[in-house]
C-alpha cells in the first residue's frame, strides 16, 4: 500500500481539492497551461471513441476531453473524488461514465480504449508498482497514451536549491527525459511527442505515447 492510494479516499479532502490545488493566480495558471498542452497533444490523435481518464480525480479534464470528440470514462480508486467529478458534467450525460478501479489491475479488455490519459499520477508511484501500471495502460489502450512526468527543469531546480538552503528540505531527484523515455519503452510505449508545460515555470512535461 502506498500513500497516494489512500489519501484521496476522503470525502472532506475530495470536496476541497480543487480550491486547495488550484488556488491563487499561479495555481490557476498551472491548470490552464496543463490543459492547453493536453489540447495540443489530443490534436495528434483521432479524437473519437473512448477516452479513459485515469485517475480522473475531480474531473478537471473531463469537459476538455469530451469537447475534443471522445467519450469520457472517468476512473479512480477514490469514490469520493469521482462523485465530485460528476458535478462537472452537466450537458454531457450521454457521453461520460465513471468506474472505480485500481490502475494495477484494470477490468478493461485488451485494446479497448482509444486514448488513455494519466495526468499528475505516475511519478507519485513507487517504481516497482509504476511498471505494473504502465504495462496495464499499454494493454488496455488501442494506440495512444497521454501521460505526464516531472523532469529537471533548470529554472525550477535552481529555485528548489535556494529553497532547500533556507528550509533544509531534501531535493527530490527527477528523471531526465532520456530516463523517462527508457522507462516507457521498457513497458512497450514509445514517445511520439513531448511538450513541457512551461519551460520557465514548471518541471512538468506531457508526453503523447503510442504502442
Amino acid at each position: 500500500m502506498y500513500h497516494v492510494k489512500v489519501m484521496y479516499q476522503n470525502k472532506k479532502y475530495a470536496a476541497g481539492y480543487e480550491k486547495t490545488r488550484f488556488k491563487g493566480i499561479y495555481g490557476r495558471f498551472k491548470n490552464w497551461n496543463t490543459k492547453r498542452v493536453i489540447s495540443k497533444l489530443i490534436g495528434f490523435t483521432e479524437r473519437k471513441g473512448f477516452a479513459l481518464d485515469l485517475p480522473c480525480g475531480t474531473g478537471r479534464l473531463g469537459r476538455l476531453i469530451l469537447k475534443s470528440g471522445y467519450k469520457w470514462i472517468g476512473a479512480d480508486i477514490s469514490l469520493e473524488m469521482m462523485m465530485e467529478s460528476r458535478k462537472r458534467m452537466n450537458g454531457f450525460e450521454d457521453s461520460f461514465w465513471n468506474i472505480r478501479l485500481d490502475a494495477e489491475t484494470m477490468s478493461f479488455k485488451d485494446n479497448s480504449i482509444d486514448c488513455l490519459f494519466s495526468i499528475r499520477f505516475i511519478y507519485h508511484i513507487p517504481v516497482e508498482i509504476r511498471y505494473r501500471m504502465l504495462k496495464e495502460m499499454r494493454r488496455v489502450t488501442k494506440k495512444w497514451l497521454i501521460i505526464d512526468y516531472n523532469y529537471p527543469n533548470r529554472f525550477k531546480e535552481l529555485a528548489r536549491r535556494v529553497g532547500s538552503l533556507l528550509s533544509k528540505r531534501p531535493i527530490k531527484k527527477r528523471m531526465m527525459l532520456q530516463e523517462i523515455s527508457r522507462e516507457l519503452r521498457e513497458n512497450g510505449l514509445n514517445v511520439y511527442k513531448a511538450i513541457p508545460t512551461s519551460r520557465l515555470f514548471s518541471d512538468n512535461i506531457l508526453l503523447l505515447c503510442h504502442k
